[in-house]
């Protein structure tokens, strides 16, 4: 099954942000791709919400009441990797986010140790 990986800007891998989808088949080197995930942190949804942004936003369900959060990520390569003892190719498409903010947000939700102290402070004082 094709993987979608998101790095960090700097290259390192987020072992958490890792989604498998149907194919890679329409993606292209270069192409935006939008990520979703359910969100809990009240003060992280108040912050994405203060800052208005296309690239990170907030959806409300209205009959759950449950929160989702929409990044943008930007495709950077492809990699193909044959798996010998099954014969197979495994393919995973290696996604970073677009800027900073995405990236805190991200990092925030899934791994909360690599996040960028001022972005920590910032969503403190909120």
């Amino acid at each position: 099954m094709p993987i979608v990986q998101c790095n960090t800007i700097s290259g390192s891998f987020i072992d958490e942000a890792k989604w498998n989808v149907s194919t890679l088949q329409n993606l292209r080197e270069g192409q935006n791709l939008q990520v979703s995930l359910p969100i809990s942190n009240q003060r992280l949804i108040e912050y994405v919400v203060n800052l208005g942004k296309m690239e990170c936003s907030v959806e409300r369900d209205r009959k759950s009441k449950n929160y989702t959060i929409t990044l943008t990520v930007k495709i950077m390569g492809f990699r193909h990797m044959l798996e010998p003892p099954k014969k197979a190719i495994e393919s995973m498409a290696i996604v970073v986010p677009v800027n900073r903010t995405v990236e805190n947000v991200l990092l925030s939700m899934l791994k909360s140790k690599l996040v960028d102290q001022r972005f920590t402070a910032a969503l403190a004082a909120k």
